[in-house]
């Protein structure tokens, strides 16, 4: 998925959060992780407790964050088009 602006959308990140938040999902924050974003477009980011992948596939994404993700990571919850896997 995108991130930033996509269309008439402002932020693909949030606009996924709240798309979530309306089911009922909430993930946990991490300000560590948080940190490793770039600000770039399509960058791969962390955002609200939520990977957002950007131009990144999975594997690249969850590598980007692996220094903070081998102390912190719980669970993983992947959804992937819509469909919710575990």
């Amino acid at each position: 998925m995108n991130t930033g602006a996509f269309g008439n959308i402002p932020s693909m990140q949030d606009w996924r959060y709240k798309e979530l938040k309306e089911l009922g999902i909430e993930f946990s924050d991490n300000e560590k992780l948080a940190i490793y974003n770039s600000g770039q477009k399509d960058d791969a980011i962390f955002y609200k407790g939520i990977f957002i992948t950007g131009n990144h596939s999975k594997s690249g994404t969850l590598s980007k964050f692996s220094e903070e993700l081998n102390a912190s990571l719980l669970y993983l919850l992947m959804i992937v088009r819509s469909i919710v896997k575990m």
